[in-house]
């Protein structure tokens, strides 16, 4: 899965994601596609840390995400 965007203040902002970053695996589990990663963060409450392996600049590492609800605008 390919980062397209990361808002400002955001989780995934904290947590150092960047766009074009590519997640590849969510708390351990490879990553296919869209649809698979949405439905594992599905499974999540607020308040979860999840960790993400992503690859950046053909590098990889890991990241651990806070979730929580988005601030209303």
């Amino acid at each position: 899965v390919i980062v397209v965007q990361v808002e400002s203040g955001s989780p995934g902002a904290d947590a150092g994601l960047k766009a074009v970053d590519i997640i590849v695996a969510f708390e351990g589990d490879k990553v296919k596609n869209v649809a698979g990663f949405l439905s594992s963060m599905a499974k999540k409450k607020i308040g979860d840390t999840v960790n993400l392996e992503i690859y950046r600049n053909k590098k990889p590492f890991s990241v651990s995400l806070l979730l929580r609800r988005k601030p209303e605008d």
